[in-house]
């Protein structure tokens, strides 16, 4: 399947990492591992793997679900990403669920 998609990258230390694209998952983790190895871009999980030296599988990593409504995809990954423990320290979601006080309640 094509882009738009919530996915999950485990580091071989118990920490996930939570994103979502409009991009093919392939692109996207060629984009992480490009930030693994110190070369361009920003990426929370590259960063992690740059300062920790953790031997990180980016194409082992695991689409959670399918969603091409950008907002869609975005709610998906907060809500997603607040039932995750164990999240490499600058995880955060692409949208913030306080703008969606009936949340809070769930």
């Amino acid at each position: 399947m094509g882009g738009g998609l919530v996915y999950e990258i485990k580091c071989p230390c118990g920490k996930s990492y939570i994103g979502e694209t409009k991009k093919h998952l392939h692109e996207r983790m060629q984009q992480h591992e490009r930030v693994a190895r110190g070369l361009t871009g920003y990426s929370a999980m590259g960063k992690h793997v740059l300062e920790t030296g953790h031997k990180v599988e980016f194409f082992k990593s695991k689409v959670l679900c399918y969603e091409r409504n950008e907002l869609k995809r975005k709610f998906k990954e907060a809500l997603i990403l607040r039932s995750k423990q164990n999240l490499v320290e600058s995880n955060s979601p692409s949208v913030d669920l306080l703008i969606f006080p009936c949340v809070e309640e769930l």
